[in-house]
């Protein structure tokens, strides 16, 4: 899912697509990571350890 950002009129990623790719590619979620089941744009606080340095 595309959030469009009001400030700017941009199209920015959400976390529900970075927080995976980031665990594919080798990181940890310690905390969060998944999106609350409710409508809206908002994403609980997401920790990652082990995250690779590309």
């Amino acid at each position: 899912m595309e959030a469009q950002n009001p400030a700017t009129g941009e199209r920015v990623k959400s976390s529900e697509e970075h927080s995976p790719a980031a665990v594919d590619a080798g990181s940890t979620a310690v905390a969060g990571g998944e999106p609350l089941d409710r409508e809206g744009a908002f994403s609980p606080p997401t920790v990652l350890t082990d995250v690779p340095v590309e």
